[in-house]
């Protein structure tokens, strides 16, 4: 499992490396690739925002019944 995610690294590191290097790049890019960006960018903030949502009530409800059962022992 550790070899794979240091293949993984090393190839994300590597291509990181290929694209620093390269001093010119003779491509197009359409305008319709910054709205796609930012759709990108807009649904992962989204995402992330639900998810800590999600776990923010779970954690929410564990430490209140914990609190709860605590309270009940002194009782």
């Amino acid at each position: 499992m550790l070899s794979r995610r240091l293949r993984i690294f090393d190839i994300f590191v590597l291509i990181l490396v290929a694209l620093g290097l390269s001093k010119e790049a003779h491509a197009y890019v359409d305008p319709g690739t910054g709205s796609y960006l930012l759709q990108i960018l807009v649904a992962g903030f989204l995402g992330l925002l639900y998810a800590l949502r999600i776990y923010w009530a779970r954690l929410k409800s564990f430490l209140t019944s914990r609190i709860l059962r605590s309270s009940k022992k002194d009782d």
